[in-house]
């Protein structure tokens, strides 16, 4: 991809990875993101940040690639971080779209261990997705909400 097809967004989310990682090793730590963190947004919640790792299958323990990292600040800095649903969304639309494909809504599933059969899914989404195939972020929080009854 050349730089003119990076968004601005993407070029400020490479810049900030790069900036943390001083070593340029191509990944950074679960504690240079929380000290991150901590420096740039006076009010953030540790806890909830080390949740989205948690629901994005990031182990405390583990590195952060770029494209991690990018995927952790588009929930961090678009979902409503209290609200479960709001978060299960952004950490489900993986492609940053702004909506959730079936394969998108599968890996969300899949990564609450939530075992769905096929069919249910094909179900969900012909009674969720508008005329594009997807699922907005309303729709989305309705029907999370719906079935966590939260």
């Amino acid at each position: 991809m050349n730089t003119e097809q990076i968004k601005p967004v993407q070029r400020t989310c490479i810049s900030t990875f790069n900036m943390i990682d001083k070593q340029k090793l191509g990944h950074i730590s679960s504690i240079q993101l929380e000290a991150f963190l901590t420096k740039v947004f006076e009010d953030v919640n540790i806890e909830q940040a080390m949740c989205i790792l948690s629901i994005m299958d990031i182990v405390p323990e583990a590195q952060i690639n770029l494209e991690q990292f990018a995927q952790f600040m588009y929930i961090f800095n678009n979902a409503k971080i209290e609200i479960l649903s709001s978060v299960l969304f952004y950490a489900a639309d993986t492609n940053q779209s702004g909506k959730i494909d079936k394969n998108e809504l599968s890996d969300i599933f899949r990564k609450l261990d939530i075992p769905v059969e096929d069919s249910q899914l094909q179900e969900a989404m012909e009674t969720l997705s508008d005329e594009t195939g997807e699922i907005n972020y309303t729709q989305f929080t309705e029907y999370v909400e719906s079935i966590f009854q939260i």
